[in-house]
């Protein structure tokens, strides 16, 4: 999931799913940290395993205390680009 504060691109409110692996998300009111903060706590409710990608040292204090992995953002891109070459 991509969670964008207020709109996604294509002024989008609310949850799309592009494809099996990407979903984009505009929050609409909500911030996108509270967002991510209700939706980690609710996926570790589920037991559902999930990583949170961010370099925000507050939302990983926030969101981060169940998630599988903790990553920032420029770790995450060279994990995609080491799995992924161009």
């Amino acid at each position: 999931m991509v969670v964008f504060d207020r709109r996604a691109p294509g002024d989008l409110v609310g949850e799309r799913a592009c494809d099996e692996l990407l979903t984009i998300v505009g929050t609409g009111s909500e911030s996108a940290d509270d967002w991510l903060t209700r939706r980690a706590a609710s996926l570790a409710e589920t037991g559902e395993e999930h990583w949170l990608v961010t370099s925000d040292r507050e939302l990983r204090r926030r969101a981060g205390g169940k998630a599988a992995r903790l990553i920032g953002g420029g770790g995450f891109l060279s994990e995609l680009s080491s799995t992924h070459p161009a």
